[in-house]
C-alpha cells in the first residue's frame, strides 16, 4: 500500500469522533457498492515532484478529502471534523520524512443519485514530505 495514503487512512479511521458521523467508514478512491452514506471518501488529486540539486525530490501532493452524506449538515460535520484532524497534522509516512499538511482548498457540489440529492463537502491538502 502507499504509505501516504497508509498515514491518511490511519489518522483518518482512528478518530473516535470521525467514525461517529461517517458511520459507513473511510474509503481510498471508491466505495463498494450499496454502501450507505454517510462516509468518508479520499484519493489522492496530483503530485508534483520538487527537485533540488542531488538526492530525492520533495513531493508536493494534494489529497482530497470529504464527507458524503444524504443530509448537508452531516456532510459538513463530517468535512469539520476532517479539517480538525489534517490541518497541519504531522502523519507517520513509512520512508519519508512528512514536512507539512495544509488545507488549501474548498470542495463543495451536490450529485443527484437514483432522483436523491447526495452532498459532497470537503476539502483538499497539501502534503509535502520527501524520501528519507
Amino acid at each position: 500500500m502507499n504509505p501516504v495514503r497508509k498515514a491518511l487512512s490511519e489518522i483518518l479511521k482512528e478518530d473516535a469522533q470521525l467514525k461517529a458521523l461517517a458511520t459507513s467508514g473511510v474509503f481510498h478512491r471508491k466505495v463498494p457498492s450499496k454502501t450507505a452514506r454517510p462516509y468518508v471518501i479520499f484519493h489522492k488529486s496530483s503530485g508534483v515532484p520538487t527537485w533540488a540539486f542531488d538526492g530525492p525530490s520533495m513531493d508536493k501532493d494534494v489529497w482530497l478529502v470529504k464527507g458524503v452524506a444524504d443530509d448537508r449538515d452531516e456532510a459538513e460535520d463530517i468535512d469539520a471534523r476532517c479539517k480538525a484532524l489534517l490541518n497541519g497534522a504531522t502523519l507517520n509516512i513509512e520512508g519519508k520524512d512528512h514536512q507539512d499538511l495544509r488545507h488549501i482548498n474548498d470542495v463543495d457540489y451536490d450529485e443527484i443519485l437514483d432522483g436523491e440529492r447526495v452532498n459532497h463537502v470537503g476539502a483538499e491538502y497539501k502534503l509535502d514530505s520527501e524520501e528519507e
